[in-house]
């Protein structure tokens, strides 16, 4: 009976020794090609029987031999586009290996590209957007472009990262006249989810999070400057918290008339307060008598400050603002029609988990400059789906990265939604998700293989591999 134990322990000890070689030392590099017919219809038709190859999630170290083997793989299809959705360097020497794979990517109708969060959060996009420009391929950030297929004209859109809220679906799409077939390029299948329009203010930069402590933000330092807002009519209001990496705590907002010339001089790199000046509106939790829902707290501080808290500090993130969050804190304020405001937000960030701590922030009727609606509670963003696009191409899940007999991924890396890698179809619209080619925070793959993703219109059908 002893010895039965023993060499079932060896067994199990054998498996499991396979299983972890597996993933750190074979499948990360076992290069995969799905290929997908493309349905038939008017995307189809413009593109004849040019193949569009998908590359998504590189997270380039440097050029080596799995660079090498993808740069091959990518010339054997001879594709007629070839589109790429983000997330491309990890590191300088990533962003040197980008330049000289890129160099080597060719395409007839050529090489397009969006950006990913991981490009922002390295603080390299402005070198990794040049690289790819230098090789020729177009970046697309909230923009589109016309291409001349052999069967007619389409469109190829791209927009920003939907995960830091930089996505502008309006914007990107247009200027794409009616009718005309259109592929959509994100980075994030966010494009496809149920969501709302927020500011955001971060306890972090692109370099990562800020530690733990007090700050002012007006959020410009990550998305760039949000536009300042204003309110269709005069009187009561009410602003809205979503925690987006829970643990956040805001101790004050501040509505500052953006016309105040001591603005200029701010965000400092201390991130203090700008001064206070008239005609401002300051909400404090407990003087407006915050209403709270579901993890919210209000706290009073031992320096007397009253705080509302987005629930403990556990690493959790939603990706992206609800529609009817059921966490939520709200308040109730007055102001005047037609002035524009800066917005300013006072939060604290016990950074216990080494992210930054973040909320998101609502009001009920609020305008930007131009008049139209932004930011504003209950709002939903439009969904690719519903907007006359054809095919979606995204990454970002990695597909989960590491996957389990019967759990499947065990990090989707987005919150909500079923999509997770594959192939969705909704409506008259195509969802293609890519597993990726490279790996973020552990390099390890197990049971998802990169992956080059071949797109083949029915009239290219019957070639079925790559082109001699």
């Amino acid at each position: 009976m002893i010895s039965v134990l023993k060499a079932a322990g060896a067994a199990a000890l054998l498996s499991g020794a396979a299983v972890v070689a597996d993933a750190t030392m074979v499948e990360p590099y076992r290069l995969t090609t799905t290929r997908l017919m493309l349905p038939e219809g008017a995307l189809s038709h413009a593109l004849g029987g040019e193949r569009i190859v998908h590359l998504s999630d590189l997270h380039l170290h440097g050029m080596g031999s799995s660079e090498e083997r993808l740069a091959a793989a990518v010339a054997a299809e001879d594709p007629g586009l070839i589109v790429m959705t983000g997330d491309y360097a990890d590191t300088s020497a990533g962003v040197s290996g980008l330049s000289s794979l890129v160099s080597r990517l060719h395409a007839r109708l050529g090489v397009v590209a969006v950006p990913g969060n991981n490009d922002y959060f390295r603080g390299r996009q402005e070198e990794i957007f040049a690289t790819l420009r230098s090789a020729g391929v177009t970046v697309l950030r909230n923009a589109s472009m016309i291409l001349q297929g052999p069967g007619g004209r389409f469109a190829v859109a791209g927009v920003d990262d939907p995960f830091f809220g930089r996505d502008d679906l309006r914007r990107a799409l247009a200027g794409i006249p009616e009718g005309t077939p259109t592929l959509l390029l994100a980075h994030s299948p966010a494009v496809e989810e149920r969501r709302s329009e927020a500011m955001l203010f971060n306890a972090g930069d692109p370099s990562g999070a800020w530690g733990a402590g007090w700050f002012w933000l007006d959020g410009s330092h990550l998305r760039g400057r949000q536009p300042d807002i204003s309110f269709e009519s005069g009187g009561s209001h009410t602003l809205r918290l979503q925690g987006r990496e829970d643990g956040a705590g805001v101790g004050e907002i501040r509505l500052i008339p953006a016309t105040d010339p001591e603005l200029a001089r701010y965000p400092s790199g201390d991130h203090s307060a700008p001064p206070r000046t008239s005609g401002e509106i300051d909400l404090d939790p407990c003087d407006r008598g915050a209403t709270i829902h579901g993890a919210w707290t209000l706290n009073h501080g031992s320096d007397g400050l009253c705080v509302l808290h987005d629930g403990p500090d556990r690493g959790r993130l939603a990706a992206f603002p609800k529609i009817e969050p059921a966490d939520r804190a709200e308040i109730s304020f007055e102001a005047p029609a037609g002035v524009a405001y800066r917005i300013w937000v006072r939060i604290f960030s016990p950074a216990s988990t080494g992210r930054s701590d973040s909320v998101y922030l609502q009001f009920s009727d609020s305008v930007d400059p131009g008049g139209a609606p932004r930011y504003r509670i209950g709002s939903a963003l439009p969904l690719a789906s519903g907007s006359g696009v054809a095919l979606v191409l995204a990454g970002h899940t990695h597909g989960g990265q590491v996957r389990l007999p019967w759990l499947g991924a065990l990090e989707k890396n987005i919150s909500g939604g079923p999509f997770v890698m594959g192939r969705y179809d909704i409506g008259g619209t195509m969802l293609y998700i890519s597993r990726g080619l490279g790996t973020s925070y552990l390099p390890v793959r197990f049971d998802c293989p990169p992956e080059v993703v071949v797109l083949t219109p029915p009239a290219d059908e019957q070639r079925g591999g790559p082109r001699a």
